[in-house]
């Protein structure tokens, strides 16, 4: 305490008071309600849904902190109205995967493949990683997309129906040519963040289920077709259903214009002898019954 000086007590002074501004900074910010509360997409993700949705392509964005998140910069370009994604090659023959940003879905998968697999300036150490693949040839390689689980969908029911004895753990790939364009081989596909494209130079394990990109949509498009056709049955039957109400309308709107007495004018006596006996003859003996019982008319 000898020691200690006005100097040192300026500096605690000051250490305190920067304390207790910061935590009242905080305090403040905590108080102050989320401008977004129920927060969309983003504007960039939200331009990549439109403009993917226009090829039936469904892209699952993750949450804030996910690996695939953070890798992805796939964005939309307005000027040429197209998607510039993000690309993963997984070479599972070699054991290789490699991620591409900026590649156009206009671009073909062979160009965008080219770059991995045909001799260019200083990929000569990479091109020695996936050496089986570059002895092959670009033209020969079999290019695949892993299907991800879709949403329930009116769609897809007729195609898990016929998928229901398959076996549930066996994952099931698309065939893609590899001359089509990325916006063509993600076409009526569901695509997580980006999507990964599998290149091997030979077919798949017997346990891998290959189905062609085409035969799905096809499908899709069979089962859409018997939704039509079951819809337009339905819309006869709701006509004629219209129809039979068209009929009750007119009933009751004659019903309605009947002439109904002036005010004031003078009605004719009613014959209660008349309805009893209608009463009887519509409802049997147990009117009569009634009748006697409570000495009705």
């Amino acid at each position: 305490m000898s020691e200690y000086n006005a100097n040192h007590m300026s500096s605690d002074y000051f250490l305190l008071e920067e304390a207790y501004r910061t935590a009242d900074l905080a305090t403040r910010d905590n108080s102050k309600p989320s401008a977004r509360p129920n927060k969309r997409p983003s504007s960039k993700n939200a331009l990549i849904l439109k403009h993917a949705s226009k090829t039936n392509t469904t892209v699952k964005f993750l949450s804030q902190g996910m690996k695939r998140r953070e890798e992805n910069t796939s964005m939309y370009l307005a000027k040429m109205k197209t998607i510039s994604w993000t690309i993963a090659w997984d070479f599972p023959q070699c054991g290789v995967k490699r991620l591409d940003h900026r590649i156009k879905d206009t671009t073909t998968l062979h160009e965008a493949l080219s770059k991995h697999i045909e001799p260019k300036p200083n990929n000569a150490v990479s091109r020695y990683e996936i050496k089986e693949l570059c002895d092959c040839g670009i033209d020969n390689l079999l290019v695949y997309m892993k299907k991800e689980n879709a949403p329930f969908t009116p769609k897809n029911v007729m195609i898990e129906r016929k998928q229901r004895y398959a076996q549930a753990n066996q994952p099931t790939y698309y065939a893609i040519p590899i001359s089509s364009s990325i916006s063509k081989a993600l076409a009526n596909k569901l695509v997580i963040e980006y999507p990964t494209f599998i290149v091997r130079s030979s077919k798949p394990p017997d346990n891998i289920k290959i189905t062609e990109a085409n035969e799905e949509s096809s499908t899709e498009e069979s089962s859409d077709e018997s939704s039509d056709s079951g819809s337009g049955s339905g819309s006869d039957s709701s006509s004629s259903s219209e129809e039979e109400e068209g009929e009750v309308q007119d009933e009751v709107l004659a019903e309605s214009q009947v002439e109904t007495p002036e005010e004031g004018a003078v009605l004719p006596p009613v014959d209660f002898g008349k309805i009893s006996d209608a009463l009887v003859q519509d409802f049997g003996a147990d009117v009569q019954e009634w009748q006697n019982k409570n000495n009705y008319f």
